[in-house]
């Protein structure tokens, strides 16, 4: 048990691809009760982090498909792989100009070092940006 609306971030990095299911993370995570309850746990301006990597074309579709249903807004960046994707889901739905204010503040923050030393990422921030994808303008299939 957990309260809801307690999380700015969750965050769910697991390998599962040797097993029978060949995604990662496990299948019972892409359930819609379970993705209803992580949604519900984030505060109100929350994001749900989920590395998601599949060996089976039909189960990553799938999964994606069900966490773009739960969650509000869904942005990914690719892992260098065609079925390996971070993927960024917001409680909330914000206009662009909002994410894209808060990542300005975030990576302001960081390179003062208010939340961490970003000295090893900080040649590769717009590297990830520009590998950023909306979910919602997403050709697939």
């Amino acid at each position: 048990e957990t309260k809801e609306e307690y999380y700015d971030l969750i965050v769910i990095d697991v390998n599962n691809t040797e097993s029978e299911e060949n995604i990662s993370p496990p299948l019972w995570l892409f359930d819609e009760n379970v993705l209803n309850k992580i949604k519900g746990m984030l505060k109100g301006n929350g994001m749900f982090v989920c590395n998601l990597l599949a060996n089976n074309y039909k189960r990553y579709w799938d999964a994606f498909d069900k966490m773009k249903q739960v969650f509000g807004m869904m942005r990914y960046v690719d892992n260098n792989e065609d079925m390996n994707k971070i993927l960024f889901c917001f409680k909330n739905k914000i206009t662009e100009e909002e994410l894209n204010e808060r990542e300005r503040n975030n990576f302001d923050k960081m390179k003062n070092k208010e939340i961490a030393d970003v000295s090893i990422i900080e040649g590769d921030h717009d590297e990830i940006i520009g590998r950023i994808r909306n979910v919602d303008n997403l050709n697939k299939h």
